[in-house]
């Protein structure tokens, strides 16, 4: 038997609220184990992508301006640039 996507969640709710065991409810319900659990993980990855993080991000008010390039001179090369790739930091006291 095909099951929808809602029927599984509902499965796996029933299950739950249930004192049975993951073994007990498939043979109750006549789910084999391996499919029950494969399609457990199955919707286990599809809401933990679009979970939300328990971490805020914290923006900077002023515009980052883009840093000048530092000019290196060698003595036994040509002088050359160096263009950084990093990106200001700022600390989270400095925005409070």
């Amino acid at each position: 038997m095909r099951r929808t996507p809602q029927q599984w969640l509902t499965l796996f709710q029933n299950q739950q609220d249930s004192d049975l065991s993951i073994k007990q409810f498939c043979l109750e319900h006549g789910i084999s184990m391996s499919n029950f659990y494969k399609n457990k993980a199955i919707f286990k990855t599809q809401t933990s992508t679009a979970s939300v993080s328990p971490f805020s991000q914290v923006y900077s008010t002023e515009p980052e301006q883009p840093s000048p390039p530092i000019g290196i001179t060698q003595s036994s090369a040509l002088p050359f640039t160096i263009f950084p790739s990093y990106r200001k930091t700022t600390k989270l006291p400095e925005l409070i």
